[in-house]
């Protein structure tokens, strides 16, 4: 079994390419600075290929009796099927949160090097 922590139906350039300009039009409607957008763009593809481009395969070595049912095993591997997917579901979410987190780092970075007032992107990560 293999699952993509971010799964798109697209290849991997597409799916960055996507990831970029989402990332971008999300910087730039909260922050309506263009020079923040690309720089802060800039940065977090890299992060984005970097971590949220990965497959992962299960490494396990489940043992079977050799005169179980054949229903028992389908129904076993069904298990293992939803159990696995449900943890793809959840490392999907954590992996989002460290994107947006880092994200709001490159942004607050950026804010301090160029010495500006905190944008409302600052402002969107302080709320309750």
């Amino acid at each position: 079994m293999t699952a993509k922590i971010v799964s798109f139906p697209t290849s991997d350039d597409q799916m960055l390419q996507e990831m970029d300009r989402l990332i971008r039009a999300y910087l730039f409607e909260l922050t309506g600075n263009p020079d923040l957008t690309e720089q802060v763009g800039d940065r977090m593809i890299h992060f984005v290929a970097n971590y949220a481009n990965k497959t992962f395969e299960p490494c396990f070595n489940l043992p079977l009796l050799p005169d179980m049912p054949q229903e028992q095993i389908d129904h076993l591997m069904s298990a293992i099927d939803e159990g696995f997917q449900q943890n793809c579901r959840e490392i999907n979410e954590m992996i989002s949160k460290i994107i947006f987190e880092r994200m709001y780092f490159e942004v607050e970075y950026y804010e301090q090097f160029n010495s500006r007032p905190p944008s409302t992107l600052s402002q969107v990560k302080n709320r309750p």
